[in-house]
């Protein structure tokens, strides 16, 4: 835990930079407001009841929503948490902001994280994360005075429990009176719906299936990352029926982790913190639950990963319960935020990213991206060491994919997979078009199917990820 430094330290470097809270204002006059951002680590859109899932797995969400606003399109720019993390905290894409695998790369030097400009600005910045990518071990901590890990690595269990504990306590050690501090910059990752799921079982009883088998959801509570690596490259395939179970219980995890996230902002209420608080509930990416033969994340860009939930509210600015179509990106939290403090972007961040409407806006073409893990493929092969080097050939591949705005008649998403060849040239491995309106599931090819015009999509949509790697996606 890196606990505050003193207040005479802190007092002394915001006087010295001249950016006392005060400096900063939330518009028209107004302080700054306090910013919470949660981020619902793995927990993909359409899972959720807000997005119009079958089951009752988001109900404080929804009530939420219908305060504030609900982005109905948004993608992440990467389907895994530290690239994904660093675009939230940027502003700006993989290829642009450098952590890609998140062993031993860092986010380029002098790009300023969201944490490090809101603290200049005079912001107290508290961090609690239960994802250890999300740490000094890739440097996303950069920026925050306050950071307490609360992950378990003796058992791999994550729990949202411990992250509202952990608020609580830093709660304490603030002084009674909000109106008499400076304002906050509160983030939270959960991670309780990633492997390993470990919901309450009430939970889970809310939201499975009523023809699911005990026997299924028993095998299903036994699933770890491992089991899904091996699954993910055909070595060691997961029963149909643990299959079932494993969605039923990563539901259940999304309901619990809907109910103690209305239990931290109704904690920060009756603190006196929400009044005229900015709140984000968003998610780095999603998670594949078997569809296309995939469980995990990574190695993939369909929108199984991609889609994630976003819901902004904030008094006077982002409520009404409004529900935005445009396309939108995760990394628009970042502008999003610094505008709503009345902080300036830091010059040569948020390229790839514009501030998120209150209402209506217009979508853009948006990048998706996933870099090989060729270097970290010795490790991986250690705990598979029968398997045959064909299986781990997903893994020397680079990803990129493109979507259309939704604004544009028949609109495409586009993906590319690549791989080195001599002299670092690009090679081209395999390409897949995709109607994402009328195929939500991606379950078509275009190109595979020989659909008229599809060709020129495909090229049309190739050429937009050379031109937003080059000038960005605004």
């Amino acid at each position: 835990m890196r606990r505050p430094p003193s207040f005479p330290f802190v007092l002394a470097l915001a006087v010295a930079g001249g950016l006392l809270a005060g400096s900063c204002s939330g518009g028209a006059g107004k302080p700054p407001p306090n910013v919470v951002l949660l981020v619902w680590d793995t927990c993909r859109a359409d899972r959720l009841s807000a997005w119009g899932h079958p089951r009752p797995t988001s109900p404080h969400l929804e009530a939420l929503a219908a305060k504030g606003v609900r982005y109905a399109r948004c993608s992440t720019p990467a389907p895994w948490t530290a690239p994904a993390h660093a675009s939230l905290f940027t502003g700006l894409a993989m290829h642009r902001h450098g952590l890609e695998v998140g062993r031993g790369d860092r986010v380029h030097a002098g790009i300023p994280l969201l944490a490090e400009t809101l603290g200049k600005a005079g912001y107290e910045t508290a961090a609690f994360t239960a994802n250890s990518y999300v740490s000094d071990l890739t440097g996303l901590s950069r920026g925050f005075r306050f950071l307490e890990n609360v992950w378990d690595p003796g058992t791999g269990a994550q729990d949202a429990d411990r992250v509202l504990a952990a608020v609580k306590s830093w709660l304490e050690i603030r002084k009674p009176d909000p109106a008499k501090e400076g304002p906050f910059f509160l983030f939270a990752n959960f991670m309780d719906c990633h492997l390993p799921l470990r919901p309450p079982r009430h939970d889970v009883e809310a939201v499975r299936e009523p023809d699911l088998s005990m026997q299924d959801l028993q095998a299903a509570s036994l699933l770890d990352q491992p089991d899904a690596l091996a699954h993910l490259l055909g070595i060691r395939l997961v029963a149909e029926g643990t299959l079932r179970g494993n969605r039923a219980r990563y539901d259940g995890a999304a309901r619990f982790l809907d109910r103690k996230t209305a239990e931290l902002l109704d904690l920060l209420r009756e603190r006196g913190f929400l009044g005229d608080a900015l709140v984000v509930v968003t998610s780095d990416h999603g998670e594949n639950l078997g569809e296309h033969g995939m469980l995990d994340h990574r190695i993939s860009l369909w929108d199984t990963l991609l889609r994630v939930p976003l819901v902004v509210h904030r008094p006077g600015r982002y409520e009404g319960g409004a529900v935005v179509q445009a396309e939108v990106s995760l990394m628009d939290v970042y502008p999003t935020i610094l505008a709503e403090c009345g902080v300036p972007v830091p010059e040569g961040n948020s390229l790839d990213a514009r501030p998120l409407p209150p209402r209506g806006g217009t979508g853009r073409t948006l990048l998706g991206e996933f870099a090989s893990v060729e270097a970290h493929i010795g490790a991986l092969r250690r705990g598979f060491p029968d398997a045959p080097d064909s299986r781990f050939e997903p893994l020397h591949l680079d990803i990129a994919s493109a979507r259309d705005p939704e604004t544009r008649p028949n609109g495409r998403k586009y993906l590319r997979w690549t791989r080195s060849g001599e002299g670092g040239a690009e090679v081209l491995v395999r390409e897949a078009l995709f109607d994402t309106n009328a195929d939500p599931g991606e379950t078509r090819d275009l190109l595979g199917a020989g659909d008229p015009g599809a060709r020129a999509d495909a090229d049309r949509l190739a050429a937009e990820i050379v031109r937003m790697r080059a000038e960005g996606t605004k």
